[in-house]
């Protein structure tokens, strides 16, 4: 898992509009799944998760890939959080989490 995280922040910042990550990455297998989560970290520790994604490598369902990868080759992956809005209050963190996604197995595919 990856995990990024801000300084706490000297003022308020608005974040509003499209949230994309771009993730370089490369995997042991001819498939992989990887998420993506911005979250505000409170001074006292309770992290909310604002917006989330998914995005699948060569399920043909969830990517525009639909041939499998090369196992241990870099790979750009694009993913895209969708929208939010957002004010990180004086004090907060910007974290940036992208673990590798157990998504398929949660729905069978």
């Amino acid at each position: 898992m990856l995990v990024y995280s801000t300084t706490p922040l000297d003022q308020d910042l608005e974040v509003t509009g499209p949230v994309t990550l771009d993730l370089y990455a490369k995997s042991s297998v001819v498939d992989t799944d990887f998420t993506a989560k911005l979250v505000d970290v409170w001074p006292n520790g309770f992290a909310q998760n604002l917006t989330e994604a998914f995005c699948g490598h060569a399920s043909g369902i969830y990517s525009r890939r639909t041939k499998p990868i090369t196992p241990g080759q870099i790979y750009e992956y694009k993913i895209d959080l969708w929208s939010t809005s957002n004010v990180f209050l004086k004090g907060h963190r910007i974290r940036s989490k992208s673990p590798a996604a157990i998504f398929r197995a949660l729905i069978g595919i």
